[in-house]
């Protein structure tokens, strides 16, 4: 039976690149957690610093805890809608006619491909929770596991 982390790591580590870094950003804050945010190894010292923090069972299990509250409070309930990404993108599309600017037509271009990006690595998320990280599930793995 693999850890409910182990589960959450699979996930990160099957994101875009440039989502994983979003990811361990906003991660990073998490107490105990010291990454260096200018680093450019941000990724790798992310899952460095979560290997060591997994250090026997009680640990490993709050640390599940953590990741799934962060993980879906800051960025799965602010990802996954594709409405959002949209009006993102059409507010985009208006400063570039309002402002005659390519810089913003681009990032417009950008947004609908990242959202769809998004939306489908949310929706991933949500099926690997439902499987893997219900209160039941991580209890089952702590007592059995």
């Amino acid at each position: 039976m693999n850890s409910p982390l182990d589960e959450i790591l699979n996930w990160f580590k099957n994101l875009p690149p440039v989502q994983q870094t979003d990811v361990a950003f906003l991660v990073s804050y998490m107490p105990g957690l010291d990454i260096d945010l200018g680093s450019d190894e941000i990724v790798t010292d992310f899952l460095g610093q979560i290997d060591k923090l997994r250090e026997g069972k009680v640990r490993e299990q709050a640390l599940i805890v953590c990741l799934k509250a962060l993980i879906e409070n800051f960025i799965i309930s602010k990802r996954i809608d594709p409405e959002g990404w949209k009006k993102r993108k059409a507010m985009l599309e208006q400063l570039s006619i309002e402002k005659d600017s390519q810089t913003f037509a681009k990032l417009a271009e950008r947004k609908e491909f990242e959202g769809a990006q998004w939306v489908s690595s949310c929706k991933k998320w949500n099926e690997m929770a439902k499987n893997h990280l219900t209160d039941e599930k991580i209890d089952y793995w702590f007592d059995f596991g």
